[in-house]
């Protein structure tokens, strides 16, 4: 191309001459034209070759940058093997097992593979350097440099390189994920016992054909069949209900979006006797098919005593106190007839009070009101509302009553006669169950701090809903949380982290968020600051700056055992990574931004503030 554009200059020098001398262009003037034009062609195709390939190099370099960045930061460790040892290794493969690239040169896959896993480790190996496309993929536990064991997922398979095939590992970190399942595992087998151990029987059919998919050991004993005669099997093909017209009843209820509770149907036992039943039944989800949840109370004997209540008085009052709910019988005049000694309990009268033998149901209710237990409500307005229920054969269910220490789950229940059955069941000991349940599952057990859940769910209405002030994330890292641990061990770490969240709780907004989302790292949601972003960078600065302040306080730490409280003194600091918010969305996209602040502090020489993107 330069030898064409010399010859172009040439050509053009010679034709500007000849125009500057007035002289006309000589005959092969016409043809020193054409080879000008000629010799412009020639360039105009060698410039655009030499752009091609410039464009061609530049796309590879570029190609080799976005691949060198993905493997730089991808969330998966990613390390390639050769002769035993590492030869490269991410980021993120060093940030897992807690060693520099240098570190792991020196290492082979199996000083990072737990004891027990190693032979694991090394079969998958072996099965990888052979074959090129094959792909395994393979759990095993590891151990971190700081010593404590984790979980990984490995998916291995080998490529080669200069004819040698090396083996490539992809490694995630899945313990957290191993723990979840086995917390859900363990809750689910709490749950189990409770299913199996209540004293009520439970089944769960789907609702388009009465397929049962679970019951439990109550509901077999009540029914008469077994699990195995049960399971699969349709209630209408066993004809467990003697009435078909009352399972098609609570159907339709349950279709409408409506509970059952003392829903009276007749069941027939595998021998063939009908059982007269109190149901509650509930709508429910599992899997996407929808189903019945129905708890079954057998009332066949309490029934029959009420036929004969005269005759047989002694032996109904017999039958029911062996009953763990609380139970009173009301007839057609509203007059108390008989009661168990559960109902004694657990409603605490007086002993002059049940004596009587004139007790209506509009004197309980009264005695009721004027203790307390109907809160809301006037003491007409509480009798009105039992009483209508009641004479219109409607069940009343109040599914917490509190008195004391104790809650309740109440169910006043119409019979033919006009007579009416109340059933108090203490339910003290599930709504402690559910509510522990509900607290494990949205606070750290340590700090009882929410935890990552419950401050996503957070986060996640509030970005959902409008906003007109400021909101930040302030995600911090203590930086020197692991001296304390290889020092003076795990459990004085536990109290010094428990130290941390009082003192994150004392410093923040009473309107603030602080959670625990792991390890060492906290995380503080700052709700209401200015509407103008330069206002509301300063307010976020100056609780950042107090937390940081509180946080490098000195501690003093006392831990007790059977032997001896020993103290400890310790000084730590913390580096916090601040996300300002406005009209964002994504919440998982916020907090990694603030983690990305958090680390440019830790990199500016810790115990530093950063914001994402610059203040």
């Amino acid at each position: 191309m330069h030898e064409s554009l010399q010859e172009l200059r040439s050509l053009l020098i010679r034709m500007s001459q000849a125009a500057e001398t007035g002289a006309s262009f000589p005959a092969e003037s016409e043809g020193l034209l054409a080879e000008v034009i000629d010799s412009a062609t020639r360039i105009k195709r060698a410039i655009a070759a030499s752009k091609n390939r410039r464009y061609s190099q530049m796309d590879d370099r570029y190609k080799q940058a976005i691949h060198q960045a993905l493997i730089r930061q991808s969330l998966m460790g990613i390390a390639l093997i050769e002769e035993e040892r590492f030869v490269f290794t991410n980021h993120r493969f060093c940030q897992i097992f807690g060693y520099t690239p240098e570190e792991l040169q020196r290492l082979s896959p199996m000083d990072l593979a737990a004891p027990e896993d190693r032979e694991i480790v090394a079969s998958n190996l072996r099965r990888r350097r052979p074959l090129k496309n094959e792909r395994v993929s393979y759990q095993a536990r590891g151990i971190h440099k700081d010593g404590t064991e984790l979980t990984v997922e490995v998916f291995g398979s080998a490529t080669a390189v200069d004819g040698t095939m090396i083996p490539i590992v992809v490694v995630e970190d899945v313990t957290e994920r191993e723990k979840a399942r086995r917390d859900l595992r363990e809750s689910e087998l709490r749950m189990r016992g409770i299913f199996d151990n209540s004293l009520v029987g439970i089944v769960i059919a789907q609702m388009r054909d009465g397929q049962i998919n679970e019951v439990n050991d109550h509901f077999l004993h009540l029914s008469g069949f077994t699990r195995d005669e049960l399971l699969g099997h349709s209630t209408v093909e066993l004809g467990i209900w003697a009435i078909p017209e009352q399972r098609d009843e609570m159907i339709g209820h349950l279709r409408k979006g409506e509970s059952l509770h003392g829903f009276h149907a007749t069941l027939r036992q595998k021998n063939g006797e009908l059982r007269e039943l109190l149901l509650s039944a509930r709508a429910a989800s599992l899997h996407g098919i929808e189903c019945s949840v129905v708890s079954t109370m057998d009332i066949t004997e309490l029934l029959k005593a009420r036929e004969d209540l005269e005759r047989q008085r002694g032996r109904m009052q017999a039958v029911i106190n062996l009953h763990p709910s609380g139970i009173a019988l009301f007839d057609s005049e509203r007059r108390l007839i008989l009661w168990n000694k559960r109902y004694e309990e657990l409603l605490q009268y007086p002993d002059h009070f049940l004596k009587r033998n004139d007790i209506l149901f509009d004197d309980v209710v009264r005695f009721n009101h004027a203790r307390g237990d109907y809160p809301g409500l006037t003491e007409q307005e509480a009798l009105d509302f039992f009483l209508e229920k009641l004479e219109k054969a409607r069940t009343v269910h109040l599914a917490r009553q509190h008195r004391g220490d104790h809650i309740f789950e109440i169910d006043g229940i119409p019979l033919p006669g006009e007579e009416a059955l109340i059933i108090y069941t203490d339910i003290t000991d599930l709504s402690h169950a559910e509510e522990e349940m509900r607290i494990l599952a949205n606070h750290d057990p340590l700090t009882h701090l929410p935890n990552r859940r419950q401050l996503m769910d957070a986060l996640h209405a509030m970005l959902s809903g409008k906003r007109e002030r400021h909101t930040a994330i302030l995600l911090l890292d203590l930086d020197d949380f692991k001296p304390l641990n290889d020092r003076f061990g795990h459990q004085t770490g536990d109290v010094f982290l428990v130290e941390i969240a009082d003192r994150l709780r004392r410093t923040v907004r009473s309107s603030d968020i602080v959670a625990r989302i792991g390890g060492d790292e906290f995380v503080v949601l700052l709700t209401g600051l200015d509407p103008h972003r330069e206002q509301a960078l300063k307010e976020a600065t100056g609780i950042a700056e107090k937390i940081r302040s509180a946080i490098g306080m000195p501690y003093s730490l006392t831990l007790t055992d059977e032997q001896a409280a020993r103290r400890y003194e310790h000084a730590c600091s913390c580096s916090i990574g601040i996300r300002l918010l406005r009209n964002e969305t994504d919440a998982d996209m916020v907090i990694q931004q603030a983690d990305t602040a958090m680390y440019s502090a830790k990199r500016a020489g810790k115990n530093q503030i950063a914001f994402y993107g610059g203040p």
